[in-house]
């Protein structure tokens, strides 16, 4: 398991001094480029939920699956949290908690889309005052590249 935690300044502030660890989670989960989106975004929404600062925690792990390997990757912050009544709507297109201006409600929903695509699970659990922890798991599958040498990543379309 590898583990990074950062205190959550500002987004853009927060994103510039942790380029490091999208190139980390990239490097250890082998997601493809719609990867990263969702990365920048999970990102996002945890500093933007603790705008009085506080602590982000991403952890990865391979992690076996009956028969298969998967990627788990988790992002636990220490923010403002979920109240109950939102949780199973945050993923919704166009449902947002921000105020107006701020969000469109589609980053969530579409980092679903891409983890359905590549037949994983998004799972948030959250509580007022509690922080957020949004924990992605992604099958993975070890090819054989040119070299003859394993290589695993995330196949998007691939049958469950």
């Amino acid at each position: 398991m590898n583990e990074a935690s950062s205190p959550a300044p500002s987004s853009a502030g927060f994103l510039a001094r942790n380029e490091f660890l999208l190139r980390r989670l990239h490097s250890l989960s082998g997601l493809i480029p719609v990867g990263a989106y969702m990365v920048v975004h999970l990102l996002t929404n945890a500093s933007d939920a603790m705008p009085q600062g506080g602590t982000l925690t991403i952890t990865t792990a391979l992690v076996v699956l009956g028969a298969e390997a998967a990627v788990r990757i988790e992002f636990r912050d220490t923010g403002v949290g979920i109240p109950a009544d939102y949780l199973g709507k945050v993923m919704d297109p166009f449902f947002t908690t921000k105020e107006e201006g701020q969000g469109t409600g589609l980053g969530l929903a579409i980092c679903r889309r891409i983890v359905q695509e590549h037949q994983g699970t998004i799972h948030l659990e959250s509580a007022p005052s509690q922080g957020t922890t949004v924990r992605l798991v992604l099958p993975i599958q070890i090819r054989r590249g040119r070299d003859g040498e394993q290589q695993r990543r995330s196949e998007p379309g691939r049958p469950g």
